[in-house]
């Protein structure tokens, strides 16, 4: 029974493992960002493809957060990349790999999905961040909070599209 040897078993723990470790990371940073209450702008970073990218003080919060989100993703499926391509791994792993691509496809496309809709609710930005098991939702509002029925509308629209339940969804305000 070769999917039972321990080598095995190893790869498909550091895959999942991976892949939980990357979305913890994300919502980490989107909390922790909004917790400073300030845009902190990134000045020299290095692009996915080892570039130099420089950004302004004048990137917003969503702006830094968006970026954030897409490097962590892009880091994680590459490594996904390589993983699903190396011929060393199983092929139950690579499989693994393989899903977990698509996954991230699909959550990216459902996060883009949800933004949207948001949006189209009138608010200045927002960004959303889908985890496994749960949603954050950072909402930039005009000077009054939020209103409950406009946390309804934006978590019914996250719960919609994502299928999670109303009680996972988290709604963090920015002004």
């Amino acid at each position: 029974m070769k999917f039972l040897k321990k080598e095995n078993i190893k790869k498909e723990y550091i895959i999942i493992f991976l892949s939980v470790a990357v979305c913890i990371v994300c919502v980490l940073n989107l909390i922790f960002s909004s917790l400073a209450g300030k845009n902190e702008p990134v000045f020299e970073t290095e692009g996915s493809d080892g570039s130099e990218v420089k950004t302004s003080e004048d990137d917003s919060y969503f702006d830094n957060a968006r970026y954030n989100r897409s490097q962590s993703r892009d880091k994680a499926v590459n490594t996904l990349k390589s993983i699903a391509d190396d011929e060393t791994y199983d092929e139950a792993s690579r499989a693994q790999a393989s899903m977990d691509i698509a996954e991230y496809a699909e959550r990216t496309e459902q996060e883009t999905r949800m933004e949207s809709q948001i949006l189209a609710k009138g608010y200045a930005d927002c960004i959303v961040l889908l985890g496994d098991d749960n949603a954050s939702v950072v909402v930039q509002t005009s000077q009054s909070e939020l209103t409950a029925e406009e946390a309804t509308r934006i978590i019914e629209i996250v719960t919609s599209e994502s299928g999670l339940s109303s009680d996972v969804v988290k709604i963090i305000e920015l002004k």
